[in-house]
């Protein structure tokens, strides 16, 4: 056997494991969604509406908690933390608001990450 023989029967495998795997993803894609209506009767999932819901009611809940703290409270407390950290009993500076960053993460980042902490309450 030639180069090319062996070139062109690996190509032929290449392009008919390529077609049963894409055919078999095809079939497998239609029978979740017929077992999907056949479940739901045909009406969406109300998943993501539920999860929307219980983000809102956390972020009202943190902001409420945000608003009942005071300003000065919170930069006498970060200030001490930042103190500590610094093992320095002296602060080269002197911090005179706080601000929060916008969020870059994605939400289902945040919601992962705030489902974790409040597993472990």
């Amino acid at each position: 056997m030639n180069i090319g023989t062996k070139l062109g029967e690996g190509l032929q495998v290449l392009i008919l494991g390529l077609g049963i795997t894409l055919i078999a993803l095809g079939l497998l894609i239609l029978v979740v969604n017929l077992i999907n209506k056949l479940v739901n009767g045909g009406k969406e999932s109300t998943t993501r509406e539920v999860t929307d819901k219980s983000d809102e009611t956390v972020l009202n809940e943190n902001i409420d908690d945000n608003i009942q703290t005071s300003d000065n409270e919170l930069v006498a407390v970060i200030s001490a933390a930042i103190a500590v950290m610094l093992d320095d009993g002296e602060q080269p500076f002197k911090i005179k608001s706080i601000r929060q960053i916008p969020a870059s993460t994605p939400k289902w980042n945040q919601a992962g990450r705030r489902e974790q902490l409040l597993n472990r309450r």
